[in-house]
């Protein structure tokens, strides 16, 4: 499992990019999202550590094997002074229900996304409300967090991938359904199970006024936060032209 410590300086917070997709295994990545050349631009970048982390939807155990079998020998026989983790986006796909739950096989960073709803796979829940979504998201990140197999959570409590007009209007009302007790709950939880939470640009810009109290809840619980642009062009790999957005909006 990877875990690094609390870091809520945004100057070193932006020293890695922990989540990265490649042209070989994530079908939405660019064709420029080629390993090596992912590598030398975090290189060019400054960043001190990366992460590899393509999608793997639902119990596909094999797709997870052949990242693993096709980019730990190709990082290895790099030099780089980046630090490089070969992991997946995996997919916590319902209250019950996550990739590699029935396996011993993991990734040198499992970063789990658990509102991919825009899949029609994913599991929906009964109401299909605010409330109803809210719900049904903290339900699988518990289930998740408790499993152990989880070492960050990918954009959390996003709320941009459920396709109802009560949820995507500027309000948010998904993210401002969550009381901040039931955050610091499910925070906490976090840290009992050293999983440590995604605090991409899709929240802190896309919802600048639940990133904020989700980044101070987490300071005074000692939350894990990372950063992680999604990239899919390698102009996404730089994280430093966040920097001075993040400092606005979480400090």
């Amino acid at each position: 499992m990877y875990l690094h410590e609390a870091i809520y300086d945004i100057d070193e917070l932006m020293r890695e990019n922990l989540h990265i997709h490649t042209n070989l295994f994530s079908g939405c990545a660019k064709p420029e999202m080629v390993f090596a050349d992912i590598v030398r631009t975090a290189e060019k970048a400054g960043l001190a550590r990366i992460a590899v982390t393509d999608h793997v939807q639902e119990y596909d155990v094999e797709h997870v094997r052949n990242i693993l079998k096709t980019y730990i020998p190709a990082r290895d026989a790099m030099q780089t002074d980046v630090k490089v983790y070969v992991g997946a986006e995996l997919s916590a796909f319902d209250t019950d229900k996550f990739t590699l739950q029935h396996t011993d096989l993991t990734t040198e960073f499992n970063l789990y996304a658990a509102n991919h709803y825009h899949v029609s796979s994913w599991g929906q829940p009964a109401e299909r409300t605010a409330v109803g979504y809210k719900e049904h998201n903290k339900k699988a990140m518990e289930f998740l967090i408790r499993s152990g197999k989880c070492d960050c959570i990918a954009h959390p409590f996003v709320d941009s991938y459920v396709k109802i007009d009560e949820i995507r209007n500027p309000e948010h009302p998904m993210t401002a359904a969550w009381t901040d007790n039931e955050l610091g709950d499910i925070l906490c939880l976090a840290k009992e199970y050293a999983v440590m939470w995604e605090l991409p640009p899709k929240i802190v810009e896309g919802d600048p006024v639940f990133a904020k109290r989700l980044f101070n809840i987490g300071k005074e619980v000692g939350s894990v936060f990372t950063m992680g642009t999604d990239a899919h062009w390698l102009v996404n790999i730089d994280t430093a032209r966040f920097t001075e957005i993040y400092k606005k909006i979480l400090t």
